[in-house]
């Protein structure tokens, strides 16, 4: 290639044929195919003309190929020999209507401005320069200028350009817009400043890779009409360099990563800090700017520096904007390592600090440990002290605690299976005793003339040697004890208590049982004398009370009674059970029925009761008033869900109030109208948390509130909250500031976040809502969202008005489409033809060469595909990736593919 001229180098190109016995492809069964080489026939007008890389260092005759370069509108000469700017101008002067020049890397430092002839007027066409790494002298890059008149885009990067001289003379090159000046070792703007001056109609400029340092406010002026600017790893050190920025007049896009000052920095608190200090920016980094990324931007801004000594500039500026801008919520969001529990044990009670980080098998194994029992013979249960919910069993072992989200204050449940199992065995023994004793108590004559009256005295007689034996009494192995009568599955509370916790069952002595089929024999437990603090009788078929007397020592210390599931009538039996109960504090009789009149009057007085449960009871309304909670003074908690309180009567006198009730569970009761809610609010006038899941209640109106002035959580889920109005009046409660309205009517169509957004904007009062905490920065969110959801409509709800006092700068948000476009219009090139195609950017770039080779007549594994993107003139990009879909290369109208045959 040594001493190769542009002609020979074009000859042999383009206009060369190869010989016709030339092998020029081998095909897969040995057949040689012989063709010519491919070139433009006479009369195809040769448009581009491409000889990089051909070690060019003369020009030759160029009158020989005059009529082929003639047409020529491109012209690429980059990284060849030419020594001088004569040489290009040999070629050019047959080139009249060349519009693209590249003379990058090829040397021209020999060139002199006095050297340069005006061949001005003959190159108007030229619109693109590239004079990259030429080391062109400065000024004879300015007197090449003049020759081309109408360039609008110009390469000047790598040339040495460290300084730049101011003109002496009023040139200017009022054409040029867009200057690419990178890598030039330029360090001063007030260099840069001449650049101005030089090109004063530049709307971008690239100064990539340039030590530039200290931006002054004066530089601005020179760049009037400049829209983009882009600065990547530059020497900026210092915000009033980026401040300074705000002083180019036009300005509104910049690329600046890598720079000192942004080192260190996260790449979002980089972009919201650029964004906030430069007003106009309306693109930063290629990533457009919306609407709603400035306010975030500016809001972050303040809050950064509002308790900054030193203040920005900008700082006044945006506060003067945004006027109501307070401090976030510090929120950790990482798991918490060590949490305090409260663990339950029986009637121990105990707090102690546990690793989160263990899994529940190590927990069970501890707690095993510390309570001294074996850890296969305890459950383990959580509960979260934020919520009301109740024990949930920990069965996986391999489960970390923090999947439960354990921390302070939560409480662990150890229960004792040893008990349990061991009732599960005497209750099987029981029942296989039972039904044996009653196939052979069938047999003997008077087994079945004992009257009910006698054997209830043998019960109570017996009941009463046990409940006051001692453990000095515990080798005394026969006691009467009276049997439950097994064919009707029914008890007393005195029988099924005793069963649990004080005896315990042995092998029976078939002779006695035949003496008589309705006593069985049993010995005391031997178990120390423990006091009993929480009894639990659920599902034990108790239909009465019993002699509750005999055992009253046993039940003098219990603190939580639990009764649920059995067949209590009425009130009155439930009056005797607790009556020797003083310290009972829990009363837990959910689906226990009490739906008999019972006893309305107060014969009962607890004060130590603080909560009652009465879950699907069927209890009457006028019991609950006039028996239930008159019998305890003290209550604060009361259950009466799934009671059927469709409506609730006004109480029959002035005196049914109770002001120590804070807690009131009044679920799926069918209660359709807020007008019987109120009666609620009358008779307890102090309520702190009232939860109405499941109720279908309609009609909430303003007055509504105005009985609940202690209120501060309220439960409505599932409700028939079915107008904004409805949602609206909420906001009357005073004290109100949680709410669970998830499930209503009005919310059904709307998605979750729209639905929190609307609601959160709707009541400012509340500050959790669902369970879930209302920060500052999501209402604010919220509350603008809210403006910007009702600013078009023609009825605008209240709450409207009142933001938009709040938050005055509210517009409209960008609406920007980020999908890829599906099909693009692009120009193909194959050799000298060229042809406009449309192509859907979702096939992958083995489909196009596929259709490209059929189009053109190759085979596919021949063809090979480049990329040209119009907008960003980097030169031709080779696709390789055949799996690759054509969106990743952001194709867009007009771009170009060339299609080459590989050889």
């Amino acid at each position: 290639m040594s001493g190769k001229t542009f002609v020979d180098a074009f000859t042999a190109k383009y206009l060369d044929q190869g010989s016709d016995d030339s092998p020029s492809e081998l095909n897969d069964s040995g057949i040689i195919i012989l063709c010519p080489k491919n070139k433009p026939s006479d009369v195809i007008l040769l448009r581009r003309v491409v000889l990089d890389h051909e070690g060019i260092t003369n020009v030759g005759d160029c009158s020989q190929i005059a009529d082929k370069l003639h047409h020529c509108r491109e012209l690429d000469l980059s990284a060849n020999q030419l020594a001088s700017w004569s040489q290009v101008e040999e070629i050019l002067k047959f080139m009249p209507s060349l519009e693209f020049l590249n003379l990058a890397s090829t040397s021209l430092s020999d060139s002199s401005r006095d050297g340069i002839s005006s061949i001005c007027g003959q190159m108007e066409c030229v619109k693109i320069l590239i004079l990259n790494s030429t080391r062109l002298p400065w000024d004879t890059a300015v007197k090449l200028l003049e020759t081309f008149p109408s360039v609008g885009e110009l390469h000047l990067s790598l040339n040495g350009y460290s300084s730049i001289p101011q003109s002496s003379t009023a040139t200017s090159f009022s054409s040029v817009r867009r200057l690419y000046f990178n890598d030039n070792g330029v360090a001063r703007w007030s260099d840069l400043a001449h650049l101005g001056d030089l090109f004063p109609s530049i709307t971008s400029l690239f100064l990539v890779k340039n030590p530039l340092t200290e931006l002054t406010d004066a530089i601005g002026c020179h760049f009037r009409n400049l829209k983009q600017l882009s600065i990547l790893d530059t020497a900026l050190s210092s915000w009033d360099d980026i401040d300074n920025l705000n002083h180019f007049p036009a300005l509104v896009e910049v690329q600046l990563r890598g720079i000192p000052l942004l080192e260190g920095m996260e790449e979002k608190e980089c972009r919201q800090l650029v964004v906030a200090r430069i007003a106009k920016l309306a693109k930063l980094n290629n990533s457009p700017i919306s609407g709603s990324d400035r306010e975030n931007a500016e809001r972050f801004f303040i809050r950064k520096y509002m308790d900054a000594p030193d203040k920005p500039r900008r700082y006044e500026e945006l506060k003067a904007i945004h006027k109501n801008v307070n401090k976030l919520a510090h929120v950790d969001m990482g798991p918490i390592t060590n949490a305090s529990l409260v663990i339950r044990y029986g009637s121990e009670m105990v707090e102690m600090d546990v690793s989160t980080e263990q899994n529940c098998w190590q927990l069970r194994k501890s707690l095993a440990t510390h309570f001294e029992v074996d850890h296969e013979m305890i459950q383990i249960f959580y509960h979260d002290g934020q919520y009301e919910g109740g024990y949930d069993e920990m069965r996986d072992d391999r489960a970390n605690l923090q999947w439960y989200s354990v921390k302070n204050g939560d409480e662990i449940l150890v229960k004792d299976l040893t008990e349990r199992r061991e009732r599960e065995a005497r209750s099987f023994w029981r029942r296989s005793t039972v039904r044996k004793t009653t196939e052979m108590s069938s047999d003997l004559e008077g087994g079945a003339s004992k009257s009910s009256g006698q054997t209830k005295q043998v019960s109570e007689r017996v009941v009463k040697k046990a409940a006051t034996s001692t453990p000095a009494t515990d080798d005394k192995r026969m006691k009467q004890l009276p049997a439950k009568e097994c064919g009707h599955g029914e008890c007393s509370f005195v029988e099924a208590f005793v069963a649990k916790y004080l005896l315990e069952e042995e092998e029976v002595d078939l002779e006695e049982r035949y003496k008589n089929p309705h006593i069985h024999i049993a010995v005391q437990k031997k178990r120390p004398d423990v006091m009993l603090r929480v009894a639990i009788l659920d599902q034990e078929k108790i239909t009465f009370a019993g002699a509750c007397e005999h055992i009253a020592s046993k039940l003098s210390n219990i603190t939580e009674l639990d009764l649920s599931g059995n067949r209590l009538g009425s009130w009155k039996e439930v009056e005797a059970i607790v009556f020797h109960m003083s310290r009972l504090e829990l009363l837990n009789l959910a689906s226990t029925d009490l739906s008999g009149e019972g006893i309305l009057a107060n014969n009962l007085h607890k004060a130590s009761v603080k909560t009652v449960i009465l879950t699907a009871t069927n209890i009457p309304w006028i019991t609950v008033i006039k028996a239930v909670i008159p019998s305890f003074p003290n209550l604060e908690e009361i259950h009466l869900s799934l009671n059927h309180f469709s409506a609730v009567p006004e109480p029959p006198g002035p005196t049914f109030v109770f002001p120590k009730i804070r807690q009131l569970y009044f679920n799926d009761n069918d209660v359709q109208l807020w007008s019987d809610i109120i009666v609620l609010g009358r008779v307890f006038p102090n309520l702190e948390r009232l939860y109405l899941v499941g109720n279908p209640i309609t009609a909430l109106t303003v007055d509504i509130g105005g009985h609940f002035g202690c209120l501060k959580h309220l439960s409505a889920l599932n409700s028939g909250l079915s107008t904004w109005e409805e949602v609206d009046n909420l906001r009357h409660f005073p004290k109100l500031v949680d709410a669970q309205l998830r499930g209503s009517r009005i919310l059904e169509d709307l998605e979750e976040k729209e639905s929190r957004m609307l609601l959160v904007a709707r009541l400012p009062g509340v500050t959790r809502l669902n369970n879930s905490p209302v920060s500052e920065s999501e209402r604010e969110t919220a509350e603008r969202s809210f403006i910007r959801k009702f600013m078009d409509s023609t009825e605008k709800p209240e709450r409207y008005e009142e933001l938009r006092k709040i938050h005055r700068n509210v517009h409209r948000l960008a609406n920007i489409e980020l999908r890829p476009t599906k099909n693009v219009t692009v120009t193909v090139r194959y050799e000298e033809t060229s042809t406009l195609i449309t192509i859907s950017t979702m096939q992958t770039l083995q489909d196009l060469k596929k259709e490209l080779a059929k189009k053109f007549g190759l085979t596919t594994s021949k063809t090979r595909v480049l990329y040209l993107d119009v907008q960003m003139p980097h030169g031709l990009e080779e696709l390789r990736d055949p799996t690759a879909n054509l969106y990743r290369y952001n194709m867009r109208d007009g771009d170009e593919i060339v299609v080459e045959k590989k050889r």
